[in-house]
């Protein structure tokens, strides 16, 4: 039998977002360490469409960040969002992650090509606690 996988060993962990006040699931983080070079990774994040615009992304996101950076001390992060998705991308901006790639129709979903942004940020770029 498999042990459960532990934040910042190779592959996907999803960290669950909740409300303080209720501590009602809203979404998820994601972070997936690489597990050919551990020193770099992505993360992801979703939230219920009621509770979007609130700030609870970028607020769930900057915490992911910090404890990627300054707990686990990866080298570079990166994040990947569907081109029409200006919020996510709103929010990547806002945490200080710089849009590095434009990917043109590289996925098909929902009946269609799509493109899809690719951002980063480096350890050394993210504020010390």
């Amino acid at each position: 039998m498999m042990s459960p996988r532990e934040p910042g060993e190779p592959g996907w962990f999803q960290f669950a977002i909740a409300l303080k006040d209720t501590d009602t699931l809203v979404g998820d983080c994601a972070l997936r360490v690489d597990e050919q070079d551990p020193r770099v990774g992505e993360i992801g994040f979703t939230l219920s469409r009621h509770h979007q615009g609130q700030g609870l992304g970028t607020e769930a996101v900057r915490a992911l960040l910090g404890y990627v950076f300054n707990t686990l001390r990866l080298h570079r992060i990166i994040a990947v969002t569907d081109a029409k998705n200006t919020a996510a991308a709103a929010v990547l901006e806002r945490l200080g992650m710089r849009r590095e790639a434009h990917f043109i129709e590289n996925v098909f979903f929902k009946g269609a090509w799509g493109d899809e942004f690719q951002y980063a940020l480096l350890g050394r770029e993210w504020p010390k606690p």
